[in-house]
Formats: C-alpha cells, structure tokens, sequence
C-alpha cells in the first residue's frame, strides 16, 4: 500500500494465475470466456458492494467485515430472486382465485355456478399459497 492507495497489481495477478490455472480445453471457447466475465463480474460487484456497505456504516475506508458482509449478500443475492419469483407467482394465482370466488360468491341469476371453475379456484389459490409460503420462508 502506497500513499494510503492499495496496490491492486498483486490482486490482478491471483486473478491471472486463477485463469491461467483453469484448463481452457475443458471449456468451450464461449464457455471460457464466460467464466472469464462472471470472474470479473464478481469482483467488480465485491469491490463495489463492500465500498457501498462501508459508506452504510459511515466509513470511509472498507475494512474485513464489510468485504463479508458484501460477499454474503452477492451470495444470497442470487438466491433471493428465485424465491421473490415465486412469491410473484403466487401472488398471480392467489389473485386469480380470488377473482373465481368473486365468481362463485355473486353468481349469475341466469347462470349457475359450475364445478370445473370452482375447482380452478381452489387450485389456483392453494397452489398461490405454497408459492407464496415457500418464497417468504426463504
């Protein structure tokens, strides 16, 4: 570290050596390049997310725990969009079940309510449930 600057030259070649170790014949030559920019990718989210939760912490220099606290939450990142998916899903079906039993509630005096669209409703709203759930539970 010069001048309070880290020098990042060290940090570089690990990465080069990392790459370097990886047997591109393994490897498509898109699947290569690939890892090479999720690499990098990687890293740049870390740098950045660590600086992001230093400031949140009204820092102004990113110690261990806030590279952790970054890494972790890159991690979980990716885990928790699979899950507010399904919390969106859910949401779908247990809006269109609520619509089928508005239906089945207020029927028609001139049509009476039919079996196939209350089960529909019911599944929909217990499969909206278990979507629901399954996404909050993570």
């Amino acid at each position: 570290m010069a001048n309070g600057i880290p020098d990042l030259s060290g940090l570089q070649n690990r990465i080069r050596g990392i790459l370097r170790n990886i047997q591109p014949s393994q490897f498509s030559d898109r699947a290569f390049i690939r890892v090479q920019t999720i690499i990098t990718d990687f890293v740049n989210d870390l740098i950045t997310e660590s600086i992001v939760v230093s400031e949140k912490h009204s820092v102004d220099i990113v110690s261990e725990i806030h590279v952790d606290i970054a890494r972790g939450y890159l991690i979980s990142q990716r885990k928790k969009k699979f899950y507010d998916l399904l919390e969106s899903l859910g949401g779908v079906f247990l809006g269109v079940a609520l619509s089928g039993l508005y239906m089945v509630i207020s029927p028609s005096p001139t049509k009476p309510v039919e079996v196939n669209i209350v089960i529909f409703t019911f599944v929909c709203g217990i499969i909206g449930i278990l979507l629901i759930a399954i996404g909050y539970r993570h």
